[in-house]
């Protein structure tokens, strides 16, 4: 069973079902943390600013700054593949590949646990009020895994509240 507290080692073992499928590839794109970005980066030879300007979009996620892959936007199709997959040879960076990329396969029997435990350990802050109200609105209905309910997040009831009912906004 994955837990918040299951240690990073396990986790990778888990998500290392990788079969080289395309599947992850081909329907979106992945985030990339910073340790990330700069082997990557090294992998091709380019500054880290290149990769960012070139292949890579900043967003926020949980209220945390992350970069995603860009995907090449394909016509009628929800579902874009990753810019670094290719049809003829996968994921031209399998080797490198993204933190998200190791831990989330998606075709994975505990998939969504993987990818609760990657959000809990690199994406909620848990001294963050607003990550952490992120978190649990994305949560609500659908559950996590152990340790990733808010009230394991912020054990201090009252500021839980406070955050929840928005009066914690910092």
């Amino acid at each position: 069973m994955i837990t918040k507290e299951t240690p990073l080692q396990n986790v990778l073992e888990v998500g290392a079902e990788c079969e080289r499928c395309g599947h992850c590839c081909s329907i979106g794109n992945a985030y990339m943390l910073n340790e990330d970005v700069k082997r990557v980066a090294s992998f091709f030879a380019v500054s880290e600013e290149t990769l960012k300007q070139s292949v890579l979009e900043e967003t926020n996620v949980f209220n945390t700054r992350v970069y995603k892959i860009k995907r090449v936007k394909r016509q009628n199709s929800v579902f874009s593949p990753c810019m670094f997959f290719r049809e003829d040879a996968g994921c031209i960076i399998h080797d490198v590949k993204p933190m998200h990329c190791k831990v989330c396969s998606t075709k994975s029997k505990q998939g969504k646990d993987l990818s609760h435990w990657f959000a809990l350990n690199f994406l909620v802050k848990e001294e963050d009020p607003k990550s952490v109200r992120q978190w649990a609105h994305s949560i609500k209905g659908h559950g996590t895994i152990p340790g990733g309910e808010p009230h394991e997040l912020v054990l201090d009831k009252d500021r839980l509240a406070k955050i929840l009912s928005y009066e914690h906004l910092k």
